[in-house]
């Protein structure tokens, strides 16, 4: 056999394999969707950073749960690992901006199975967005409750220094109203003060007398109305000690305001994506391109038919062809 003629066996060999093997291919059909993260409408309380972008719908635990909502035979595990298979390595997710993703899913199955396996793994990507969002809140919940309870001790504490410290300057306002009490009555006991402060005629030492005795009463009335008004504003007569008492009442407002407002976001059933555009049941095979499969086996087998026509040992089976015929053919008489 010539080196050519090893060539076109070689390469039509290639060309019947490859045709055989693209003929065996099944319809390839493919579907997409648009859809749309959104943030959750969280109070700025809550620090939690859920990082929801394209990345979130790329996780093997999505192929997994739809995998097992798809209907496959019963005792099949195996269609199941299959199924897992061919959304984790051929669902192609593209996003832009991280809000408005693209989901593309091409393959080997049915047109329906193909539309239904796109929408059940997007069904099951909000599900666990919805979950992501809840354990969220709910650890969120329970740091702020705990923050909570510490602004609760930390405003007690801070109550009762004050009323320790209120009842400190009444003490020394009270004992100040005392020594003024005393200071007047001692003032008052002469008689010749009294005599002089009601004389018509005025002198120094009348005038004198009656101006400290004024003084007396302003410094009387004035501790009483200090003690008044401590009596009816209670700490908050302290006000620069008692501006962080109401920081932290504001703060604890604050909140228990953020954790009822998570509370009604998880109890209203906010959902975390839209579908801007649903998956479509395919209308037509786009693979596979079995011309392409053809021509990269027959080529494939042309550059082997090459090789092995360039170094197949032709020479020694021509000859050891040649002695056999010589030795079948009888000499000459």
């Amino acid at each position: 056999m010539s080196k050519f003629w090893i060539f076109v066996v070689v390469t039509v060999s290639a060309l019947i394999l490859s045709a055989i093997y693209a003929l065996r291919q099944p319809l390839e059909f493919e579907t997409s969707a648009v859809v749309r993260l959104k943030r959750p409408p969280l109070p700025p309380e809550f620090a939690a950073d859920l990082g929801w972008n394209a990345e979130v719908l790329r996780s093997a635990d999505l192929a997994i749960q739809v995998a097992k909502r798809l209907p496959v035979p019963e005792g099949q595990t195996e269609g199941r690992w299959e199924i897992i298979s061919w959304l984790y390595q051929h669902l192609q997710i593209t996003s832009t901006d991280g809000e408005i993703i693209s989901l593309r899913l091409r393959g080997g199955f049915a047109p329906r199975a193909v539309r239904d396996t796109l929408a059940a793994y997007l069904a099951h990507a909000t599900e666990k967005l919805k979950a992501d969002l809840k354990a969220s809140v709910d650890a969120e919940h329970r740091r702020l409750g705990e923050l909570r309870a510490t602004l609760q001790n930390h405003r007690a504490q801070l109550l009762k220094e004050l009323n320790e410290r209120l009842e400190q300057q009444r003490a020394a306002l009270q004992a100040q109203r005392e020594m003024v009490q005393k200071e007047l009555q001692d003032f008052l006991k002469p008689r010749i003060v009294q005599t002089r402060i009601g004389e018509p005629g005025a002198t120094i030492e009348s005038w004198y007398l009656r101006r400290q005795l004024e003084i007396l009463l302003e410094r009387l009335t004035a501790l009483d109305q200090e003690l008044d008004r401590l009596q009816t504003e209670g700490v908050r007569a302290l006000a620069g000690e008692y501006r962080a008492v109401i920081d932290i009442e504001e703060r604890l407002v604050a909140l228990a305001r953020a954790q009822a407002e998570a509370k009604r976001l998880l109890e209203s059933n906010w959902e975390p994506m839209d579908t801007v555009t649903p998956p479509q049941l395919p209308q037509g095979p786009v693979g596979p391109d079995r011309l392409a499969l053809i021509l990269w086996g027959t080529g494939g087998g042309a550059i082997l038919g090459l090789f092995v026509a360039l170094f197949f040992p032709t020479r020694r089976l021509n000859a050891g062809r040649a002695s056999a015929k010589d030795r079948k053919t009888p000499p000459d008489s």
